[in-house]
């Protein structure tokens, strides 16, 4: 069974949590990966709205969406955290506590939360604040544990951008949103992957 944190907002928004935040703000952690609008539903693309909050991206398929995801943020958000811990549980790369290491098994009850827009689980209350206060440190990990366990079995020979074959334009380079990996042949293709994530991620899903 796993605990989400729909407390963690509360703390959160007793932190300061300041909420509304313009599009050129810079995006602390992932960039947003699910390929749907949080009020609407709808498929999203690469002209999707773009807003940050806090450091966190969201994206919305029109102009309009922005305004209901803001009248309720704590609820708004909720809602998102759900629906992000959903798509990336499948692809968590640990076993073990974050924050505590190979000495702390999840167990079956791991507390998962978003930080950043990626999932993380902790083995304890105690840890949470923890992963939120050290987001960067705490990504990281995460970023090591998922090249470590997907780079083994990566399903694709080519970028997943230019589909250029990987190792043709130098090492390839290694990227991971919403804790899958992701490989690139050059820097470049970084950028076009940024700006409709799951139009690419489809690669891997097949």
């Amino acid at each position: 069974m796993i605990r989400t944190m729909g407390w963690a907002l509360a703390i959160v928004a007793i932190a300061g949590f300041s909420g509304i935040a313009g599009a050129a703000d810079e995006v602390k952690g992932d960039i947003y990966s699910l390929g749907t609008c949080p009020i609407s539903g709808k498929e999203l693309g690469p002209k999707a709205e773009k807003k940050t909050y806090d450091g966190r991206e969201v994206r919305f398929c029109c102009g309009g969406c922005p305004g209901a995801f803001e009248k309720d943020l704590e609820a708004s958000f909720a809602k998102l955290d759900e629906k992000m811990i959903e798509a990336q549980d499948a692809h968590y790369p640990l076993e073990t506590c974050v924050i505590k290491g190979e000495e702390h098994a999840l167990g079956d009850s791991p507390i998962s939360l978003i930080v950043n827009n990626r999932l993380v689980k902790v083995c304890c209350k105690g840890c949470v604040g923890k992963a939120k206060d050290n987001a960067e440190e705490t990504i990281a990990t995460l970023d090591a544990a998922v090249i470590a366990k997907q780079g083994k079995a990566y399903p694709l020979e080519g970028c997943i951008v230019s589909d250029e074959k990987l190792g043709s334009m130098g090492e390839p380079i290694d990227y991971v949103v919403g804790n899958q990996l992701v490989k690139f042949c050059c820097k470049s293709c970084k950028g076009a992957f940024d700006n409709d994530p799951t139009k690419f991620l489809a690669k891997l899903d097949k």
